[in-house]
């Protein structure tokens, strides 16, 4: 009788599968048969030819991290087995220097050491933690993440530690010196979970009878930070693992904070960056940051729009054109439709390319959003990599099948055909509904992509871009970035009016810790071009406004300066790759004097330096005023 009872609800539960998978998952044997007629045909256009090389997993070592002067901030790995390079991200990402060293002794070279993941006699000898306890004593600045070991305690002025999972919010305290930098009412509340949505927070560390006014509070008003000055020095606990808090951001294992990408900017990882900026700056008289904004600006501003019908296809030109009049560039992520189907008529055809070639022209970036636009990419597998058009057959047949469609097919035979089509190099990826399957980072370097915008700032809790990882994982870098979406395409014209206000609003708050507004808008009426019309009126006098491609390769660019101070009066700036508009934010009263090379495309602007056009090796010359 079990035996029975066993076979039959096996029999129930693969049969229940296969109803599951039939319904709501594509078919991907590839036996769907096209009709001919549906498929859109390109005289003598084929490709691409050969199979993409999807690239090993190279673990990224943090000796790459290694090189620096001592004017950047130390950072002292404790263990190698933790979320290490998603913090080197966070420095990236705000313009912190920094160097990553094991060896205590160089670290406390330094004037600012963050030791991480912890500071613990688990992984550091009795010599070392002596020394590290000293350090503010004599002037250092010492940052340590979950201080949790009572002999330690003291040096960071609180009593003794405990551990909690369940802690939603960080309320940072308005009085301190520390978050002066703050000057917008939403971030003094930033989530670390949502309790509502079910999204639980990351573990954490409260300090209890801390001697000194704490940086932040926990909802349950346990300290969060805590700070000890020293005579000239200073020490800080943070109570939570900021580079594993990193790690689930960027790397989507995310859960949502349940914030509009509307109405409300959701900024922890920047706030708890900016912090670290903010200490750096406020103590260590050789502090100089390189800024996330081109061009000396406040804002950095992203259109991109969304193409996926014959009719946002046509409105696109009205968009573009409004754009080039306005000597504006804009990225339009195109669904390179050349198959007709339950999802629409295709609209990549040879009559419609000199169009594609006039955005072009209008000095428009030409992105891709796959050849299906399909919301169950996430479903899809991985493919041959052999995928090319017109071979390359994906069908959506109704709102819950799609089949003959791969990941590999979506990426490389889209990107070929809108470069075929439009002759321009296609850089950018975005997928549909911001599905990121774990393949995906790896994929998109196999096909060529050098950048995605596949996620929203919701899901990643930075309004920054960040590196993109192997697998979403944490331990290999792919040389890709994301861009992660401030505005997207679910609003409708008439939202998009009533809440112009809030918008702009949230454009003021992002300037507060130079974040960037990528905005997605999709050009399925041309109502939409007002709003847009009324948004770049409204922000240009303080922001960079461009498409993606330029802001990203001004990213990709920044992401490689290095900036060292020699001999307290001397910067050196190194930048491998060209890049314009870098900005330099420097310590109150330094003016510059001379510089090599002669004839460098330099100025500076208060306490800021722009460098206009550059690439190369360039030494800036200082002097100090007194204040």
């Amino acid at each position: 009788m079990i035996k029975k009872l066993i076979i039959y609800s096996g029999f129930v539960l693969l049969l229940g599968w296969w109803i599951y998978r039939k319904l709501y998952h594509p078919d991907e044997t590839g036996i769907y048969k096209v009709n001919q007629s549906d498929i859109v045909h390109f005289d003598s256009i084929r490709g691409p030819e050969g199979a993409l090389h999807i690239p090993l997993q190279v673990f990224t070592p943090w000796t790459k991290f290694a090189k620096g002067s001592t004017s950047r901030v130390a950072i002292l790995l404790t263990d190698t087995n933790s979320s290490w390079l998603a913090l080197v991200h966070g420095f990236k990402s705000a313009g912190i220097p920094f160097l990553v060293t094991q060896n205590y002794k160089a670290a406390l070279k330094h004037s600012m050491v963050v030791v991480y993941p912890t500071l613990s006699p688990r992984y550091l000898n009795i010599e070392a933690l002596r020394a590290l306890a000293e350090f503010p004593r004599k002037g250092g600045i010492l940052v340590a993440f979950n201080v949790t070991s009572e002999g330690i305690s003291e040096v960071f002025g609180f009593k003794k530690s405990a551990p909690q999972y369940k802690r939603y919010e960080l309320r940072f305290e308005r009085t301190v010196v520390e978050n002066s930098h703050m000057g917008n009412a939403s971030n003094w509340i930033i989530r670390l979970g949502n309790k509502e949505a079910g999204a639980d927070p990351i573990a954490s560390t409260s300090y209890i009878s801390p001697l000194n006014k704490p940086l932040a509070y926990y909802e349950d008003n346990s300290a969060a930070i805590t700070v000890k000055p020293y005579a000239k020095g200073r020490s800080y606990a943070i109570g939570l693992d900021l580079g594993y808090f990193l790690h689930k951001a960027y790397n989507n294992i995310r859960e949502d904070l349940g914030v509009s990408n509307l109405l409300q900017i959701s900024p922890t990882a920047d706030v708890l960056m900016n912090l670290l900026k903010n200490i750096y700056q406020q103590n260590c008289a050789n502090a100089v940051t390189i800024s996330p904004i081109p061009e000396n600006k406040k804002l950095s501003v992203v259109l991109t729009h969304n193409v996926s019908s014959k009719k946002q296809f046509f409105n696109a030109l009205y968009f573009a054109h409004f754009e080039h009049s306005q000597k504006i560039k804009s990225t339009y992520f195109i669904q390179a439709k050349y198959i007709s189907d339950y999802a629409g008529v295709a609209f990549i055809t040879p009559s419609n390319a000199k169009y594609l070639k006039k955005m072009v022209e209008w000095g428009m970036e030409i992105g891709s959003q796959s050849v299906t636009a399909t919301d169950k990419f996430t479903y899809l597998s991985n493919g041959t990599g052999r995928e090319s058009y017109p071979d390359y057959q994906p069908y959506v047949y109704d709102s819950r099948k799609v089949y003959n469609a791969t990941i590999a097919g979506e990426l490389r035979v889209s990107k070929f055909l809108l470069e075929k089509v439009a002759g321009v190099t296609v850089n950018s990826f975005r997928t549909v509904s911001y599905q990121v399957p774990q393949s995906l980072p790896q994929l998109l370097k196999a096909s060529k992509y050098q950048y995605s915008s596949s996620t929203t700032t919701n899901r990643t809790y930075t309004h920054r871009p960040f590196p993109l990882n192997y697998g979403y994982d944490n331990f290999a870098e792919t040389g890709l970035f994301e861009f992660p979406v401030t505005i997207n395409d679910e609003f409708s014209a008439s939202q998009l009016k009533e809440q112009f206000g809030k918008t702009i609003e949230m454009a003021y708050e992002l300037t507060n810790f130079q974040g960037t507004m990528l905005i997605s808008l999709n050009p399925d009426t041309l109502a939409k071009l007002d709003f847009e019309k009324d948004l770049i009126e409204s922000v240009k006098e303080f922001s960079w406004v461009g498409s993606l491609n330029d802001y990203a390769s001004f990213w990709k660019a920044r992401d490689m300066v290095e900036i060292d101070m020699k001999d307290d009066t001397v910067l050196e700036v190194n930048a491998p790759l060209a890049i314009t508009g870098l900005t330099i934010q420097l310590p109150v009263g330094w003016q510059m004097y001379n510089y090599e090379p002669l004839g460098l495309p330099v100025d500076q602007y208060g306490d800021k330096l722009w460098f206009y056009n550059f690439k190369g090796k360039a030494r800036i010359y200082f002097t100090r005023k007194t204040l």
